[in-house]
């Protein structure tokens, strides 16, 4: 069961965008802002949306074709402003350079949030000129639209998205003290299954002892909350400037009072609002103060139980060595048992010495993570995936 859960676990750190693409739906926007942890994750998304918004031009204009030739007098002026607004959003999705980070997450979502908006309002807008069944008899029609473009981008989206999965995998068990590179470039190469990445975890956890398993899971447990607070922090930060942004249109308004005449029940009414704001704007800090110190508390509790280890640790192999010791300061050995007792006594020392080494490395790396998420909480961090110009310079080559 246990081996079970972490394979699970496991399964939510990695591969997040290996199934299913991003178009234009409403719910997807955690999925989102966690594939923005590498250059890789937001290049497939950018990739995601803009085949959308390349799919929605497309089936725009056969609704608009349709409409003028089931009444040529109907006035579509509405829906080709529309779809001229999609057609430039898409230029601004594919000149956006893939960024990962807060900063590229925040683009992306409000990108995607304008598309959404733009294919609700045409929706709307072409209901009001088509009769339920018109509607129905270009579903069916829509259905078959394609474009060559679009078959390109999906070949780009597949692509890409086993680049994100490759160098999620290779991370991952890289981080559970695991390595298989010809399984990465299996995946890589898009040759791997979902199967077959279970499979070799299964596999590897099942050679690993109990102890080791526990560090796994307790490893992969981080990461996916290192993901949580980059997807809240985002979520946080995106709503206190839209906040930040309210309160000073309302200012500005206020400013305004004397030179437009305004009442006084309707200068204390927006006085009323921008304090209103003011105090959402106080809620998210203090909400994002609150996140800081839970994971700064979380940071000392887990350096504070693996101390207590190291203490424990030195404390029994200290007890052993002196017990070894103190039979060897008897003097009443043969030479055989000297040797072995002194073996003994530097096979007890070597493995606490190794023991304490990686008691330390977890110790940095719980510090080092805590760090990491405090910086994203308060928006010092900007992602720590490469940028294209660095995958260049790199050698790398699409």
């Amino acid at each position: 069961m246990k081996r079970k859960l972490i394979v699970l676990v496991f399964a939510s750190v990695v591969l997040l965008v290996a199934f299913g693409a991003a178009a234009c739906a409403e719910n997807e926007s955690g999925s989102d802002v966690r594939a923005f942890d590498s250059s890789w994750g937001a290049r497939v998304r950018l990739l995601q949306l803009d085949a959308a918004l390349e799919r929605n031009i497309l089936d725009g204009n056969a609704i608009v074709d349709a409409i003028r030739q089931g009444n040529s007098s109907v006035d579509t002026s509405e829906l080709e402003s529309i779809l001229a607004e999609m057609l430039a959003l898409d230029e601004q999705v594919k000149a956006t350079v893939p960024q990962s980070g807060d900063e590229g997450a925040q683009a992306f979502v409000d990108l995607k949030s304008d598309a959404i908006n733009l294919t609700k309002s045409f929706r709307k807008e072409a209901r009001s000129l088509l009769k339920e069944a018109e509607i129905e008899g270009l579903r069916g029609q829509i259905k078959e639209i394609n474009s060559e473009r679009l078959r390109q981008l999906k070949d780009e989206i597949n692509a890409t998205r086993h680049e994100y999965n490759a160098d999620a995998l290779e991370n991952a068990l890289g981080e559970a003290g695991l390595s298989n590179p010809g399984l990465v470039d299996a995946v890589r190469s898009g040759e791997a299954k979902w199967k077959d990445v279970m499979d070799y975890l299964k596999g590897a956890l099942g050679n690993m002892s109990r102890e080791d398993r526990k560090e796994v899971i307790q490893t992969l447990r981080e990461q996916d909350a290192k993901k949580g607070v980059f997807v809240r922090a985002v979520a946080d930060k995106m709503e206190l400037k839209a906040a930040e942004r309210q309160q000073e249109r309302l200012q500005e308004r206020l400013e305004l009072a004397d030179s437009v005449n305004l009442s006084e029940s309707a200068r204390s009414k927006l006085e009323g609002r921008i304090e209103k704001v003011g105090g959402r704007i106080e809620k998210i800090e203090n909400k994002t103060e609150r996140r800081i110190t839970f994971v700064q508390n979380w940071t000392d509790k887990h350096v504070e139980k693996l101390m207590v280890l190291k203490g424990r640790l030195l404390n029994r192999t200290s007890a052993k060595a002196g017990r070894i010791q103190g039979v060897l300061d008897t003097g009443n050995l043969t030479d055989t048992q000297t040797q072995r007792l002194e073996g003994r006594l530097d096979k007890v020392q070597n493995k606490s010495e190794n023991m304490m080494d990686k008691l330390d490395s977890r110790i940095d790396k719980v510090e080092e993570r805590g760090q990491m998420m405090q910086d994203r909480l308060n928006g010092s961090w900007h992602g720590g995936g490469k940028s294209d110009e660095e995958d260049d310079s790199a050698g790398g080559e699409d």
